[in-house]
């Protein structure tokens, strides 16, 4: 009787869920590479340049970033909520004002690269490295629409490939090319980095083919409307991550800002597989017509962003320092505490869902901005107070706290508007599993001798096995197995020595 109920209770894991989990396994894999791409990219830089000129380079990548952020109009998000891909996108107008905003976006941060470099950073050096970066605006937004088209046609690992590998592969052959052939300079490896972003576009528009998929229909002033709530979300979400360093670029020196850049690189590794996974789920989510529907989906990407990313990010925490004198070299292991807390926030994070977008996706767009917005307010006060204080560390406080407080607000009104019910006792297994590779891990530690490369290797290795089980295993999302199967095992036991 106890096993039919217990049965009753199970969701059926049918083959969406299967393909769901394949998918974002995929996606995982060609995210942490596109990530590790990107990180080598940036330790290239930072050696060849030092902390102070990669300081310079961390500005124009700032500031190019902004602009990117802001010109994309939040097309991405409209071609998902609104299903439009392929020729839809010429069609309706969508690549057309992409195209145009982007541009001038680019030639005006160009033409101001000399105030903005001087008044705003107090870093004349990085004038240059602006003007090269800023190239990358139309590049990247354009292919950025480009990849929502192709998820929103279900070629999702497409998507992702371009959004992901295409945006990190040719930057990365761009700087190798310069640091081996050319004079090192924050200028030539922007422009460098610029140029190796023009085959991904070119890929990318020749891959755009007719779609089958029809656009659903709206009046123009509500996808505009949406359009504008999606910037906002995504701008402020964007810059709530980028608030650290722009402080600090502006109230410290750009040494300050090279060590802060180090550590916040490789906290970034567990947030993007967070954040491909929310975008894997994204269309998913705006497609669930009912709540017991949201909830799964939702349930889904949650468990996949803890098991994925609370193991990997806690055993980054303990080895902080290894890491960053493995990949930067002795002047940056003084920034380990900042890798801590920055590891801390994301994991936090991981543990909330990606309520952010199950808000915006649900038609609470105003609510997410609303929240993302406050928190941007409360990021910028709290950096500009402890960055005052206390320097990187100041800002890495400031960031975790703000992380953390806008995911829990977020899940809360998603609960509360009763979009998503929320299921946390399947967050058992990823605390049992996260404490066991600890005690692996210090464990095999005593047993030989401590070299920085021995270290490495195993965090690396510990941290693939636990990937490679969760996607062999398949935890059904809403109701973690593994926990009410050891429930189930030590009532038996416990059951038997009764007897």
């Amino acid at each position: 009787m106890k096993d039919d109920l217990a049965k009753a209770e199970l969701p059926q894991v049918g083959k969406a869920q299967s393909s769901g989990l394949k998918t974002s396994a995929i996606s995982g894999v060609l995210t942490l590479t596109a990530r590790t791409v990107y990180i080598l990219s940036q330790i290239v830089l930072a050696q060849s340049l030092g902390p102070e000129q990669f300081g310079y380079f961390v500005i124009a990548w700032t500031v190019a970033g902004l602009g990117i952020v802001f010109s994309s109009l939040g097309l991405p998000q409209t071609s998902l909520r609104y299903t439009v891909a392929g020729h839809h996108l010429w069609g309706q107008g969508y690549l057309g004002l992409s195209a145009i905003s982007s541009c001038l976006v680019g030639g005006l941060i160009f033409a101001t690269a000399p105030f903005v470099a001087e008044r705003f950073f107090d870093a004349p050096g990085a004038t240059n490295a602006i003007k090269a970066l800023a190239s990358i605006v139309p590049l990247t937004v354009i292919c950025a629409l480009l990849g929502a088209g192709f998820r929103t046609e279900k070629r999702i690992i497409l998507g992702i490939s371009v959004n992901s590998i295409g945006l990190n592969v040719g930057p990365f052959l761009g700087v190798a090319f310069t640091a081996l052939f050319l004079d090192p300079t924050p200028e030539a490896f922007a422009l460098g980095w610029s140029i190796g972003l023009t085959p991904t576009l070119l890929i990318a528009l020749l891959k755009t083919r007719r779609s089958d998929v029809q656009p659903k229909a709206a009046r123009t002033m509500e996808k505009l409307r949406f359009g504008i709530q999606s910037l906002g979300v995504h701008s402020v979400n964007i810059i709530n991550m980028w608030v650290d360093r722009l402080m600090i670029g502006m109230l410290t020196t750009t040494t300050q800002l090279g060590l802060y850049q180090a550590a916040s690189l490789l906290s970034m590794i567990p947030m993007m597989l967070g954040t491909t996974i929310g975008a894997v789920y994204e269309a998913k989510l705006a497609q669930a017509k009912t709540i017991e529907e949201r909830s799964e989906v939702y349930a889904e990407a949650q468990m996949l962003q803890v098991h994925l990313v609370t193991p990997g990010s806690v055993l980054l925490i303990f080895t902080a320092s290894i890491w960053l004198e493995l990949f930067f070299g002795n002047e940056f292991e003084v920034s380990a505490p900042f890798l801590g807390l920055l590891l801390l926030g994301q994991t936090l994070k991981a543990w909330c869902g990606p309520a952010l977008i199950a808000l915006n996706m649900g038609g609470y767009a105003g609510t997410a901005l609303l929240i993302t917005g406050g928190g941007f307010v409360t990021n910028v006060g709290l950096n500009f107070w402890l960055i005052g204080q206390f320097g990187g560390l100041g800002a890495a406080i400031a960031t975790m706290a703000v992380t953390t407080c806008v995911a829990l607000i977020a899940l809360y009104c998603c609960v509360s508007y009763g979009l998503i019910r929320v299921y946390l006792h399947g967050l058992f297994a990823a605390l049992i599993s996260t404490a066991g590779l600890i005690v692996i891990y210090f464990g095999l530690r005593t047993f030989f001798e401590q070299w920085i490369v021995f270290d490495f290797v195993l965090v690396v290795f510990l941290i693939a096995i636990y990937a490679i089980l969760v996607a062999v295993v398949r935890v059904p999302p809403a109701y973690d197995l593994f926990s009410l199967e050891m429930r189930r095992r030590l009532l038996a036991c416990f059951a038997r020595i009764s007897t």
